[in-house]
């Protein structure tokens, strides 16, 4: 019984663990790495979805505004047996498209404004930060094993 309910609620599941290279470039439009599956029982993964997001933010104090895009996403449909304290590791290669504010578009193909436009975003206080996500699907559990990575 215990067990059972266990295994419903994803207690003593499978742990995801994602590992990005320390050189990501967001203008490269590629995003290259590996997930790690590790688990105390046995466990069949049927589906992994990875997906990328911005997070813009923008504004001082009260007039602070943040926004969240998806950049990218993908579906790994692919049945994955995970034994009992084994780490499994499986690559993947998420493409995203690079969503430019309309400071950033600015310059164009000139250099010369460059420095204007970071001044400009320094004064508004622009920036971005980008998260990882990964979701997997475990055969027998409804709560699915997830986890995030600030890259």
């Amino acid at each position: 019984m215990i067990n059972r309910v266990k295994n419903m609620l994803g207690i003593e599941s499978v742990r995801l663990r994602l590992e990005v290279p320390d050189a990501f470039r967001i203008d490269s439009g590629l995003l290259a790495g590996t997930l790690e599956f590790e688990s105390i029982r046995p466990h069949v993964v049927t589906e992994v979805n990875l997906w990328l997001e911005e997070t813009y933010r923008r504004g001082r104090g009260g007039n602070k505004l943040i926004s969240t895009f998806e950049l990218g996403r993908i579906s790994l449909v692919e049945t994955v047996e995970i034994k009992a304290g084994e780490v499994l590791q499986l690559p993947f290669e998420l493409r995203f498209a690079e969503r430019r504010s309309r400071i950033e578009q600015a310059p164009g193909a000139t250099t010369l404004l460059r420095p204007l436009v970071y001044a400009l975003k320094k004064s508004v206080a622009a920036s971005s930060a980008y998260m990882l996500h990964a979701r997997a699907n475990v055969a027998g559990v409804k709560l699915a094993p997830t986890t995030r990575l600030l890259l």
